[in-house]
């Protein structure tokens, strides 16, 4: 039966994943999200045994059928990363597969919710540097019904209140700061805007915990790019001044503080 689930959810969240691709690659084009899907190169409509997930982009080697043209390696990682978040996610609130209690499988269903817009938001921000307010907007809805609904229809607590909005105010308060004092230059607005949703649906210590690894995977990535420019060839020199997209560390540091429950203030204690 676990095995099963976890098959199910795998493959569900990978279906979902190759639909979330149609709305990163369409989203704000005038393209319907309805519309069949085809080569962007050559433009052909594409069969439905193209369109399977994983299997499709793995059997034709990541290749058009007709143009041979390259497919973005977009497609299987959105669908793959989806999958396994889906499975995580599941595997976490059902305490694999052995609490199937109307509040676990709430936990579930927002879990499934918000990887699914996240994962929209990741990629959309690493092509554009923008967070659709549209986004923001849809998970920050989604926060407040699961706060809402775990404080009333589960009885939370005052104690669950206290923590998630604190995590909120702090996580959105910290990053607008940042915004206000930069003009904007340091970090997008829209970027304090997707804190306060993944702030609310973080206790506080996981909250501060996510924020410090978003900086701490940013700053990383940004020292590599910097380094690896420097040793390179390249003329496209990044420096400290240059432009990079912060939601996907943002939501790297969500998901990692999600599952692994931590807390920074634990963490720095091994370093004391």
């Amino acid at each position: 039966m676990e095995s099963l689930l976890s098959l199910f959810s795998f493959a569900f969240g990978a279906i979902i994943g190759s639909f979330l691709n149609v709305v990163i690659f369409r989203f704000n084009t005038g393209k319907t999200i309805g519309g069949r899907s085809c080569c962007a190169s050559c433009g052909r409509t594409l069969s439905w045994f193209e369109l399977i997930p994983l299997f499709s982009f793995i059997s034709l080697g990541g290749k058009c059928r007709k143009c041979k043209s390259s497919i973005s390696s977009q497609y299987i990682l959105v669908e793959f990363f989806t999958g396994l978040l889906f499975l995580l996610v599941a595997l976490k609130e059902l305490s694999f597969f052995s609490d199937l209690s109307p509040e676990s499988v709430l936990g579930v269903v927002v879990g499934w919710l918000v990887v699914a817009i996240l994962m929209v938001v990741f990629f959309y921000d690493l092509k554009h540097m923008i967070i659709p307010d549209s986004l923001s907007q849809t998970l920050f809805l989604v926060a407040v019904g699961n706060f809402v609904l775990n404080l009333f229809l589960f009885n939370a607590g005052v104690g669950y209140a206290y923590a998630h909005l604190t995590s909120a105010l702090i996580f959105a308060g910290f990053l607008g700061l940042l915004w206000l004092i930069s003009g904007g230059r340091w970090i997008g607005l829209g970027d304090a805007k997707l804190a306060t949703s993944l702030g609310l649906l973080l206790p506080l210590s996981s909250g501060l915990s996510a924020l410090a690894f978003a900086f701490w995977i940013g700053a990383s990535v940004a020292l590599v790019k910097i380094a690896h420019t420097r040793l390179s060839e390249s003329q496209k020199r990044i420096t400290m001044k240059t432009e990079i997209p912060f939601a996907p560390f943002l939501i790297a540091g969500f998901i990692l503080s999600y599952f692994m429950q931590s807390d920074i203030f634990h963490i720095s204690n091994l370093f004391l």
